[in-house]
């Protein structure tokens, strides 16, 4: 669910197209806590930007820690993991784990064959996923995809705040 703060005007009284506002839980009272998204980049006011790379793997696992600080909360944007084959076809299952609500899971097809590209996992979120609590990481995982494979890459990107 998004929603649209009321329309502002700039400094020569023109309309400005509404921010984006994104519910992320309740207040005490039961009112909507949101996070505005107000720098150009499409971050919320005074987040941190993150991104991690496992840079290339070779029949090892891939992992991205998306860090927290303390007294903020980490929020995952999305992720790509591209790759290619192994010597024998398999099926890996990735991981996020530190989100609110639980680990998430996904399943990927290895090919068959060293040069034999693979398909590309490429999601983004929006509105972002949420870490389970202030102060804990967001950890992506991606086990070996077998013996033969020579490229693996994982890559997130999110903020905290």
């Amino acid at each position: 669910m998004v929603i649209r703060s009321p329309v502002v005007s700039d400094e020569v009284g023109q309309s400005i197209a509404a921010t984006p506002v994104y519910p992320v839980g309740v207040d005490a009272a039961g009112a909507p806590v949101s996070i505005g998204y107000t720098d150009a980049a499409g971050y919320p006011a005074g987040s941190t930007i993150l991104q991690g790379s496992s840079g290339n793997v070779a029949a090892a696992s891939a992992s991205v820690t998306l860090a927290s600080a303390t007294s903020q909360t980490v929020y995952l944007t999305g992720f790509d993991f591209t790759f290619t084959g192994a010597t024998a076809t398999s099926k890996v299952v990735a991981t996020i784990t530190g989100l609110a609500g639980g680990t998430r899971s996904y399943v990927i097809a290895v090919p068959a064959g060293v040069d034999v590209a693979g398909q590309p996992l490429a999601l983004r979120f929006d509105p972002p996923l949420k870490a389970a609590a202030t102060a804990t990481d967001v950890v992506l995982s991606v086990p070996s995809l077998g013996a033969g494979n020579t490229n693996a890459t994982l890559n997130a990107q999110g903020f905290r705040v």
